[in-house]
């Protein structure tokens, strides 16, 4: 008897495994030790429901999916959240993790900085961010073997569940990242040689600087110089700060990094640099820094924060949230994604090491890769759709090796180091590549990038290494901090790869790619592919607002190879060149409003935006699918809201320099206010109705540099044209911000903002009443209030 009960309980367990769909339910409300199987009981982790399924066989003989679904709210984690092999699905069914409903679940690596307080005479607040115990990794474990976190992802451990990281590179308040202190302006240095450190047998140790442009640093150890050069950036610790003589003390680099990064020719000791990471630089709202002797962190409010033990301020902590990770022999299977946010991935590797002097994604000295923080290995039938990706100090989504027949779509990237989305591993030798690491049949489609690379100027919109068969058709990316799409397969050896090719970039808008230009770097493109990706195809795709900086939009580069770009249109550009014919590639039938260059056939030259009706289909089915329409209701899109817009303001210089030429669209021109103005000088502009804004930049006149265009200011929004309410967006104080040169469109000051409320009327007014502004360009960047 006891055996037959025994016997019908398994029976009925393998029923319910088997019969049709399953459903579980988490909660942050929940309790692991619920049964997890109703809305009234949930589970409290995602952990604990991933482990039923395990223990219970659910996802064995499946004949409906298993889907765990995800109440609303926060969960937080202390550990890469993994799964292999034992969490697929089967019979063709998947194992679904999805949001409920529409409520908002979010996977958060990071942990929430509170206990702010003012620091006696100063404008900023404290708080302490103790370092977590490191523990011994505990996933993932088959057996009692535990399987280790790649290298070339990140460190290997795991989080006690109190504390902070011990290194953290991003600080994001109210969803919005915090910049690093630094200084408001460019140093360098005091002689034309590297400093050699007489105690060792190594050369270019260091930088000779004048004392007099440096502040008496306390924590040198925490500070980073930062180099940008055409296009590339360099970002590097500091080890110590040693005297010298009575007017000069040596910045004495971390080795080896420094030594690494300082091969490029184009890094000189003359060149110029920022200093970064110091507590002496924390000067202007909106800025951080992060005492690591004492696990203190600084933040200077903005007035948009509203009270900082109010705000919402967190800390990325763990690196990698999600791991999809399988193995070439036991690999994971059809599993999905849906509608959950991540957020907050910390990488902490980048403390000792420079970042930078290499291409997009491509890390150290072309050796490895940037890390994603959702990451998919040796797996097939993956999905991620309606995900949010946000706030991640890494890449956003990555497909890392082996991944076969993975759909990427209708997700929302922001605000990532890295790239939104990264498709292969790098190999800088493609013919060490073996076929199995390859990622084949991949479809990345309707997604939206925005606003990558803001600490780190390669940063890319959607990237490439070694793929077969990927498409990527119909997605929206701006705002990208190096390319919008970006492909690049190997160095320069020639060798061609048989299972690396056949990409399509197809359908997809790509604007405003390279905002590095606001730093005077250029070179780069909208979309770009470099190296042999035989049998690949770029066509009908829509490029817009290419900025001066960027040399060519369409940018087959070296070792192109059997691609061809066709039936794709540029508009509105600016850029050297909007086509450009390189190596063995086919550039032909394209449509443009800017000049291409030789080798370029058949194409179509477009004066007074009379574009043929081809250029004009291409135009409409460029972009996002109407189903996933509802993507360009969350994030800014590709317009300045500003632009050509009614505006007015306090005075003008003169008829050529009237309020509208700060609205043009020409960085040449320039607003400015009349020397005989009374009080606070302002412009304002009407966007026509209310807006979400949650970008803002201004130029300032670039023919000469005036200090009241750069300081002393603020950016405020009201539904009322004379202002008599308003809230204030950005706020300068008194260091004016960064100046270059005027050969390029630099100088930019550039400010993120979120504020969920719509507001029809914008106004830059000088906080200090003699103030003169000067506005070369002025943007605006939201999405239309319902």
């Amino acid at each position: 008897m006891k055996y037959y009960f025994l016997t019908l309980l398994s029976l009925l367990l393998v029923g319910y495994a088997c019969a049709g769909d399953v459903n579980l339910y988490v909660s942050p409300d929940g309790d692991d030790a619920n049964s997890g199987n109703s809305l009234e009981k949930p589970f409290l982790t995602i952990e604990r429901a991933r482990d039923v399924i395990r223990a219970k066989k659910l996802n064995v003989k499946m004949s409906g999916d298993v889907t765990v679904y995800l109440r609303g709210g926060r969960y937080e984690l202390d550990d890469t959240l993994y799964f292999d092999d034992r969490d697929s699905g089967s019979n063709g069914h998947s194992v679904n993790y999805k949001a409920y409903k529409k409520e908002e679940p979010i996977i958060c690596g990071g942990r929430r900085v509170t206990g702010w307080k003012p620091v006696k005479g100063k404008p900023y607040f404290v708080a302490s961010v103790p370092e977590q115990a490191a523990v011994k990794t505990k996933s993932p474990v088959r057996g009692n073997r535990i399987l280790p976190l790649h290298p070339r992802f990140y460190s290997q451990q795991s989080l006690s569940s109190d504390g902070f990281a011990p290194y953290f590179a991003q600080l994001y308040v109210n969803g919005v990242r915090a910049e690093r202190a630094r200084t408001s302006d460019i140093r360098s240095s005091s002689r034309k040689e590297w400093w050699n450190n007489p105690e060792t047998k190594a050369f270019r140790d260091g930088i000779y600087i004048d004392k007099s442009t440096i502040e008496d640093y306390t924590n040198p150890e925490d500070i980073r110089l930062l180099w940008l050069e055409l296009f590339k950036t360099m970002d590097t610790p500091l080890e110590d700060v040693i005297p010298c003589d009575d007017d000069e003390v040596i910045l004495k680099m971390k080795q080896p990094a420094f030594l690494k990064g300082t091969a490029w020719h184009r890094i000189q000791p003359n060149t110029q640099f920022f200093i970064i990471n110091a507590l002496e630089e924390l000067d202007e709202p909106g800025e951080w820094y992060l005492d690591q002797k004492k696990d203190l962190v600084y933040y200077y409010p903005r007035t948009v924060d509203g009270d900082i033990n109010e705000a919402e301020v967190y800390a990325p902590r763990v690196e990698c949230l999600v791991k999809v990770d399988g193995t070439p022999m036991r690999r994971a299977r059809h599993i999905k994604f849906d509608g959950i946010t991540f957020q907050c991935g910390n990488w902490s590797d980048p403390k000792e090491h420079y970042l930078g002097l290499s291409q997009a994604e491509i890390y150290r000295t072309y050796t490895s890769e940037f890390p994603g923080q959702v990451v998919v290995n040796y797996a097939d039938h993956v999905t991620i759709a309606n995900c949010t990706i946000r706030n991640m100090g890494s890449c956003g989504i990555q497909l890392y090796e082996g991944c076969n027949n993975t759909l990427i779509e209708g997700n929302l990237t922001y605000d990532t180091t890295g790239a939104g989305i990264t498709i292969g591993r790098w190999w800088f030798h493609l013919f060490e590549c073996p076929p199995e690491s390859i990622c084949t049949n991949t479809m990345v489609r309707n997604n939206v990038v925005r606003n990558t690379g803001r600490d780190y100027w390669q940063g890319t919109g959607i990237n490439i290494f070694t793929a077969y068969e990927c498409k990527v058709h119909h997605n929206d990316i701006s705002d990208t901090a190096y390319t919008g799409l970006h492909a690049r397969a190997g160095g320069s050896d020639g060798f061609i790869h048989p299972r690396i090719g056949k990409i399509e970039y197809k359908y997809n808008k790509v604007s405003r790619a390279f905002a590095g230009h606001k730093w005077g770097i250029g070179d780069g493109g909208h979309i770009y592919m470099h190296g042999r990706y035989p049998g690949s195809l770029v066509m009908e795709n829509l490029s817009l607002y290419a900025n001066q900086n960027v040399n060519m939009e369409y940018y087959p580069d070296n070792d192109s190879y059997q691609v061809s770009w066709t039936k794709n249109v540029s508009r509105y550009s600016k850029s050297k060149y909007s086509f450009y014919k390189k190596a063995q590639s086919t550039v032909h039938h394209n449509y443009s409003d800017n000049r291409v260059t030789r080798g370029v056939s058949h194409h179509t030259l477009v004066k007074n935006d009379e574009w043929p009706e081809e250029a004009q289909k291409i135009m409409a089915s460029a972009g996002l699918q109407p189903e996933y329409k509802h993507l360009e209701r969350r994030v800014y899109g590709h317009k300045n809201l500003a632009e050509g817009r009614p505006c007015k303001s306090s005075s003008d210089l003169d008829g050529a320099h009237a309020a509208k030429a700060a609205i043009d669209g020409n960085w040449k021109s320039f607003w400015r206010a009349s020397d005989k103005n009374d009080g606070p000088s302002w412009f304002s502009v009407d966007l026509g109705s209310k807006h979400v804004i949650q970008r803002l930049s201004m130029l300032p006149r670039q023919d000469q540099y005036e200090v009241d265009g750069r300081r002393m200011l603020e950016i405020q929004a009201s539904n009322d044209p004379e202002f008599s309410a308003y809230v204030v967006l950005a706020e300068r104080k008194n260091l004016p911000w960064y100046h270059k040169t005027t050969s390029h469109p630099t100088n930019m000051w550039e400010q993120f903002v979120n504020v969920d409320k719509g507001y029809r009327y914008l106004r830059v007014i000088a906080t200090d009443p003699a103030g003169k502004l000067s506005i070369g360009e002025f943007s605006a960047f939201g999405y239309q209030k319902e």
